[in-house]
């Protein structure tokens, strides 16, 4: 049962948890990105100065730790994976032409596109370079399959914008494979690692898929009613790029034809005022019902972690996965 009430910040308590492994895989990050051009360490360094929860490598971590790992293989991967964010992000920024992220200049703002592509190139490259290090085939193959279906989604993407009939399952479909397919890798590699069974394996797999699912959601909802300063990001990104997501989604669904109408030609050219689409989301219920969409994907990570017994890890993500939905109140 998912429970609101909790007394503290749960992304916190995991960063705590793993905390010394975190700081390993920072220095990493730093020094994979090394370089006889100045180009690339500069625009790492950028982009880790920015922030961000690191919530991909601490669920490696602490899906490694749960399991007792016993070498350095869950920081080598921890930073394959956030390499492979970090270059979606730098190819995302150039393909949106979006000038802020968490708050900042857009890498693709301060050096230019071409500098921007690039160095995801490398960074994608040297996380294949890491994953091999790391010495585990079935990692290897689990995240050199998730980076591909990543990168398969976001093109695909390109053929959905602007497409107000956009089914609900198509939408679970893009953000499985662009969000949620990195989620589960990430929390799955930790128990690769361990040597442990194909169940336990597939239940970790799962778990993350469902809060990655549940994450990308909730992310959706916030770009509709978050103010811009608490999240460091322009609010209604999404609309203005042509991104049709669950809220929208579910507003179209239930709309009347003339507000129809009005959804269609927003994304052919979108308003500068929110206020309108804010209140037809409420009007149709789409954002409540999003909501409750979250939760049902956050109940069903639940569901695969209590599968895997309670350790003081377990019980950390547990409280994530609660407090996940909850970002919107």
């Amino acid at each position: 049962m998912i429970n609101p009430a909790l007394k503290t910040n749960p992304f916190d308590d995991l960063k705590s948890a793993v905390l010394p492994e975190l700081q390993e895989v920072d220095k990493l990050i730093l020094s994979a990105a090394q370089s006889y051009t100045s180009l690339i360490p500069h625009i790492t360094e950028y982009l880790v100065s920015a922030g961000g929860k690191r919530i991909r490598p601490m669920l490696t971590l602490a899906c490694s730790k749960m399991f007792a790992i016993d070498d350095n293989s869950h920081i080598k991967l921890a930073t394959a994976i956030e390499y492979i964010h970090t270059a979606t992000l730098l190819h995302d920024d150039v393909i949106d032409e979006s000038l802020l992220r968490r708050g900042k200049k857009t890498a693709n703002h301060v050096w230019g596109n071409k500098a921007s592509i690039l160095v995801g190139d490398f960074l994608l490259s040297q996380s294949f370079k890491l994953m091999v290090s790391a010495g585990n085939l079935q990692a290897l193959s689990l995240l050199a399959s998730t980076a591909a279906s990543i990168t398969e989604s976001e093109i695909w993407q390109l053929e959905l914008i602007k497409k107000a009939d956009l089914s609900e399952p198509e939408y679970i479909r893009l953000i499985t494979g662009k969000t949620a397919l990195l989620f589960a890798a990430a929390c799955a590699v930790g128990a690769i690692l361990t040597s442990r069974t194909k169940q336990e394996i597939d239940n970790l797999y799962n778990f993350g898929l469902n809060l990655g699912i549940c994450f990308q959601i909730v992310d959706d909802i916030l770009d509709y009613t978050a103010a811009t300063s608490t999240f460091g990001k322009i609010q209604g990104n999404d609309i203005r790029e042509g991104k049709v997501t669950l809220p929208f989604i579910l507003a179209y669904k239930n709309a009347r034809p003339d507000q129809k109408n009005y959804l269609e030609g927003l994304l052919i050219n979108p308003e500068a005022d929110l206020s309108t689409l804010v209140l037809l989301l409420k009007q149709t219920d789409a954002l409540t019902k999003s909501h409750n969409t979250a939760h049902h994907y956050a109940e069903k990570a639940l569901e695969y972690l209590g599968k895997l017994g309670e350790t003081s890890y377990s019980i950390i993500l547990k409280e994530l996965i609660q407090f996940l939905p909850e970002r919107i109140h």
